[in-house]
């Protein structure tokens, strides 16, 4: 009985054994197939971001955050420069990263023409460019696609939210960081159309790009014309500006406030019902899927595809869950 017993303890143990030799076989043929490739995907392409925004413009810090967060999962060195809204100065650094010949080039287009010899320049030489943040829809341009708002519909869309809080015969103004550039043209050109809808007269300003600046021409502004009932913007920083303005004159309830992305104190301002809505461009988005396009078109040779990221109002019925993800810099 006893041998009988040890005979069968063997075979079990043996049974075992071969069972656990099989898999551990089979799991260093599978490690040999499909090997762990270190920094996420491991392509090791390096791409070169460039942007007509400021360094110290905590939107731009967003999209350079979903840029950076995209060459991590794909294992790629991502560079990020900032051209502080000087056309000359960002032609110049797409220059630059042509002569260094990386995998992509991702590119702000403020101006509809200053940029276009230089991105067919790029396509010419085999780098491929994605436009993102903003576009030339203007004239003909060797960009191949464009990550980022659709900019008159945008504008209109938020002038559409924002005919709730106004009326026939009202007046307001429409703050621009910089005038001229393609987005100031096309969301202020959007705003108008929905304000003539309703009978709202609208007027743009130059408030400039530079905080203490900006806070003083739309204080000024707002003085000036004691008839105005709105201030809807085109821009992050003067939409958050415009909020503080109206809170340090205690026009909450006489002046509202529109506009576009989610600074530090336009939160606040939505929560406190002065700011009724932003339109969130997601930039986070736009950094992210720039690279991950750029990647592929290196990777597989696919085509670039659109995509347009100005899809949401924020206002007070979302602000608490998107101001956490704000405190991450990913909204």
């Amino acid at each position: 009985m006893k041998i009988k017993l040890i005979k069968s303890a063997v075979l079990v143990f043996l049974l075992v054994f071969i069972c656990a030799a099989v898999f551990a076989a089979g799991t260093k043929e599978a490690e040999k197939v499909t090997p762990v490739k270190v920094g996420g995907a491991g392509l090791g392409y390096n791409i070169v971001m460039i942007t007509h925004g400021s360094s110290g413009d905590p939107f731009h810090s967003v999209v350079k955050q979903g840029a950076g967060d995209a060459g991590l999962v794909y294992g790629c060195n991502v560079q990020f420069l900032f051209s502080e809204s000087d056309n000359a100065k960002e032609v110049n650094m797409v220059e630059q990263a042509i002569a260094g010949n990386p995998d992509g080039i991702g590119l702000s287009i403020p101006d509809p023409v200053a940029f276009d010899d230089v991105v067919q320049k790029a396509i010419n030489k085999g780098i491929p460019v994605i436009s993102f943040n903003q576009d030339d829809a203007d004239t003909p341009n060797a960009r191949l696609a464009y990550i980022g708002a659709t900019e008159r519909k945008v504008g209109y869309t938020l002038g559409k939210y924002m005919q709730k809080f106004l009326k026939r015969g009202d007046h307001i103004v429409i703050p621009e960081e910089v005038p001229g550039q393609a987005y100031a043209v096309n969301r202020s050109a959007g705003i108008i159309e929905a304000m003539k809808e309703i009978g709202v007269t609208a007027e743009e300003l130059d408030a400039g790009y530079e905080r203490a600046e900006t806070t003083r021409r739309i204080s000024a502004y707002i003085m000036g014309h004691p008839e105005t009932k709105g201030i809807i913007n085109v821009g992050g920083l003067t939409t958050e500006i415009a909020g503080m303005v109206v809170e340090d004159m205690n026009l909450k309830d006489k002046v509202v406030v529109g506009g576009f992305d989610l600074l530090p104190n336009t939160g606040p301002a939505i929560k406190k019902g002065i700011t009724k809505a932003v339109i969130d461009q997601q930039p986070y988005l736009q950094g992210y899927f720039t690279v991950v396009q750029l990647c592929m078109v290196k990777y597989g040779k696919f085509t670039p595809f659109n995509i347009d990221t100005g899809r949401g109002i924020v206002d007070s019925s979302n602000i608490d869950e998107v101001l956490a993800l704000v405190k991450k810099r990913i909204r």
